[in-house]
């Protein structure tokens, strides 16, 4: 994820808790139920993060899998135009 987006979402989120914070007339209940929100948009946040460093490590393999077996096919290639 661009580190630009993290910031941007981490900012927002400081945002409202921010004004959960300086707002006096905020009733109670509703500024546990922003903090609540909140909390549940951090936490979907890093496990976003999580699968994301997953999958790109899984691409990462896949992609040296490939770039591995093309090699194996043009060494046999290779091999098979000596013999000729």
């Amino acid at each position: 994820m661009a580190e630009g987006t993290k910031n941007s979402v981490k900012r927002a989120l400081a945002r409202l808790v921010g004004v959960t914070e300086k707002s006096f007339y905020l009733r109670n209940d509703l500024r546990k139920y922003i903090l609540d929100g909140v909390s549940s948009f951090r936490n979907y946040f890093v496990q976003l993060q999580i699968e994301l460093e997953a999958k790109t490590a899984a691409h990462k393999e896949l992609e040296r899998e490939a770039r591995e077996s093309r090699e194996e096919i043009q060494r046999q290639r290779s091999a098979e135009s000596n013999k000729i």
